[in-house]
């Protein structure tokens, strides 16, 4: 068991989550694939996700956006690409 850091007493945590937390790792371990495409439900991307895929700032995802090398959608201020179309962009050479 372990203890709340604020006042000191014990926490107790739900079996249900050890459990689901538990065998998840496990079909993981096993390379069970239907947990891979679980969470690999992601199909738009945002500027977040090109600035970390490609290690740059803010400034420099708006710009490549904005030079239109590959298709984007503009919903209210978030820009939103496809990801395979992104990341095929991105083996061609950007």
């Amino acid at each position: 068991m372990s203890r709340n850091i604020l006042n000191d007493e014990p926490r107790t945590i739900d079996p249900k989550l050890i459990d689901e937390g538990l065998m998840r790792f496990m079909r993981l371990m096993k390379g069970d694939s239907q947990i891979h495409t679980q969470e690999k439900t992601k199909v738009m991307i945002g500027i977040k996700d090109i600035m970390n895929k490609m290690g740059i700032g803010r400034d420099s995802a708006y710009m490549i956006i904005k030079r239109k090398e590959f298709h984007a959608i503009k919903i209210g201020r978030r820009y939103l690409v496809h990801e395979e179309v992104f990341d095929k962009w991105l083996r061609e050479g950007k």
